[in-house]
């Protein structure tokens, strides 16, 4: 990813493995994120109570979950969720996406839209 004032090293193959991916969680979930599987999540509490209450469907792409539960406390208003991107990122020796996970993470996606739908058709607004 080129960025003004940022260091990414990155394989062009993740980069775009990783625009396909937040490209469908932006729309299955309707929530404009860049990158949902960035590993910092910083959050106050009241986030944190909601986003790890429930044990996570996906070991793979919990960060999708995190996503939907905190788009349902603020009710849909994703202007409490901010994307603070990294000035440096270098991708590690060994931290590949590998072909289970490839067959596996779509069914994931599939479940967690699921339970997301499910969850917004009982809750009362």
């Amino acid at each position: 990813m080129k960025r003004l004032g940022a260091t990414i090293q990155r394989k062009s193959a993740r980069h775009y493995l990783g625009r396909i991916f937040a490209t469908l969680v932006s729309t299955m979930f309707s929530i404009d994120v860049y990158d949902s599987q960035c590993g910092i999540k910083m959050m106050d509490r009241a986030f944190a109570r909601v986003a790890f209450a429930t044990p996570f469907s996906s070991p793979w792409i919990f960060d999708v979950e995190i996503l939907s539960r905190l788009r349902k406390l603020t009710n849909g208003c994703t202007t409490s969720i901010v994307e603070v991107p990294l000035a440096f990122w270098t991708e590690k020796p060994g931290s590949k996406i590998r072909l289970r996970s490839m067959i596996v993470v779509p069914g994931d996606l599939l479940r967690i839209r699921l339970i997301d739908r499910k969850q917004s058709q009982s809750s009362p607004d």
